[in-house]
C-alpha cells in the first residue's frame, strides 16, 4: 500500500502529485510505485507553460496526464500480450508490471473461454 492512512493507492498518488511543486522539478516522464514498478509515459507531461515562467492550470495538465496514462497502459498491455507467446512463463511473469500482467491474464482467459464456447456451441 502507498499510504497507511488511505485504503486506495491512487488516492495517495494524487495527493503526492498535488503536493508536487511544478516550479522546482522537471516534467512528469513516468509514473512510479513505492514497490519499484514504473510506467514510462510516451510524452512527458509539462506542468509549466512553454516559457517556464508560470504553472499550467491543474485541469490542463491533469487532462494531459490522463491521456498519457491511457496511451502508456495500452502500449504496455499490448506488448505484454505479445510477449506472452514469445517468452517462457517465468520470464513473462517477472518481466512486466503487476497491472499489465493482471489485465493480460484476464484478456487471455476471456479469449480461451470464447474459443471453448465457439467450439462447443
Amino acid at each position: 500500500m502507498f499510504c497507511p492512512e488511505t485504503p486506495h493507492p491512487w488516492f495517495c498518488w494524487f495527493r503526492k502529485l498535488l503536493l508536487h511543486n511544478p516550479l522546482s522539478s522537471p516534467p512528469l516522464s513516468h509514473l512510479s510505485r513505492q514497490e519499484g514498478e514504473t510506467l514510462p509515459l510516451k510524452n512527458p507531461v509539462h506542468l509549466m507553460t512553454p516559457d517556464n515562467k508560470h504553472p499550467l492550470d491543474v485541469e490542463a495538465w491533469m487532462i494531459e496526464l490522463d491521456k498519457q496514462m491511457k496511451v502508456a497502459v495500452r502500449e504496455t498491455v499490448t506488448s505484454c500480450l505479445e510477449a506472452f507467446h514469445q517468452q517462457a512463463r517465468d520470464e513473462w511473469l517477472l518481466g512486466w508490471t503487476a497491472q499489465s500482467l493482471l489485465l493480460s491474464s484476464a484478456i487471455l482467459w476471456c479469449q480461451d473461454v470464447s474459443k471453448v464456447y465457439k467450439v462447443r456451441f
